[in-house]
């Protein structure tokens, strides 16, 4: 009996796993922005100069700054400080008690990167400020 239910078991989810493999080939791909006036016409010309902009600056703002590629003294070979919470499972009330007192408004400059990136010749600029949760 048990053997039969296996089987029926094992049976139903290759079953389920062939229907999800159906429906996700069967999705049909849309274009970025479909539907907007002259995206298409325009796209050449903004990829032209998207290539020869070349060189860009993009900031990561936030809690996870100030953990800056550690967390209690432990180092992240990833060196992505915004998934450090991710990778050591750290919970979120621990996570907040040891880099809120970190986490100043004292390096918060944006008028002198925005310098900086003008004098290094940066086209491309662009930040990631994530949204303040309650930790």
């Amino acid at each position: 009996m048990k053997i039969n239910f296996l089987k029926w078991k094992c049976a139903a989810a290759v079953g389920m796993l062939l229907c999800m493999t159906d429906v996700a080939n069967s999705q049909t791909k849309s274009l970025p922005y479909e539907g907007v006036a002259g995206w298409q016409e325009t796209q050449d010309k903004r990829m032209e100069w998207f290539k020869e902009a070349r060189f860009g600056l993009f900031i990561h703002w936030g809690l996870y700054s100030a953990a800056g590629g550690s967390f209690e003294g432990k180092k992240y070979p990833q060196h992505y400080a915004e998934w450090i919470q991710t990778w050591g499972k750290i919970p979120s009330k621990q996570y907040a008690e040891v880099l809120k007192p970190k986490f100043t408004l004292r390096s918060f400059d944006p008028k002198s990167w925005a310098h900086l990136a003008k004098k290094n010749g940066n086209e491309v600029y662009g930040a990631d400020l994530p949204t303040p949760r309650r930790l």
